[in-house]
């Protein structure tokens, strides 16, 4: 429970704006479109956040989406959108690493690198295996997750970035550093 608490808490009404997606880009259409997804797929988004990819995609490639994620609120902003828009999907409050649909999905997606946070790597083992079990045979799993060379070329251990949100100016500054590199 401590770590639903905790991600709970992380994201406010001010963070949620710069770290929950709020759209999603034509070419990141077009790459799924690309790689199979279509009107007869059956995806399960891990961690969906508020449900954008979910119901961005089900909405321009006419796909049928089941999202995940261990936030209520984010599954509540997730289905107000979806009845909206009008699709089937479903949103789920559930810890993805505990969920079990058992070769039920052409696809399983994880976008936005929302994979690993799990101390201890039996836990984040379960995420993966998960994954794997609920996808149907010959399904893809895809991962969003950094390309190491471009962070490793590109890495700044310091940024500011200026934002107006609701009317308000925020300078927000980043530090970062690279632990270890294996």
């Amino acid at each position: 429970m401590g770590a639903i608490m905790w991600s709970k808490d992380f994201f406010d009404s001010i963070t949620e704006k710069f770290f929950l997606i709020n759209n999603i880009e034509e070419d990141v259409i077009s790459f799924f479109k690309q790689n199979g997804l279509n009107f007869n797929s059956r995806v399960l988004e891990q961690c969906c956040g508020i449900g954008t990819l979910s119901n961005t995609l089900s909405t321009k490639l006419n796909s049928r989406f089941t999202g995940m994620d261990i936030i209520p609120e984010y599954i509540e902003k997730a289905l107000e959108e979806n009845k909206k828009i009008q699709k089937l999907n479903k949103f789920i409050v559930e810890d993805i690493s505990q969920a079990n649909f058992f070769g039920l999905f052409h696809f399983v997606i994880n976008f936005n690198t929302s994979c690993n946070y799990f101390k201890e790597d039996e836990k984040n083992e379960m995420f993966f295996k998960h994954a794997f079990k609920n996808l149907k045979n010959n399904g893809i799993y895809f991962i969003d997750f950094y390309n190491s060379n471009f962070v490793e070329k590109n890495f700044k251990e310091f940024r500011e970035e200026k934002y107006i949100i609701d009317g308000k100016d925020y300078l927000i500054e980043k530090k970062s550093k690279i632990i270890d590199k294996m």
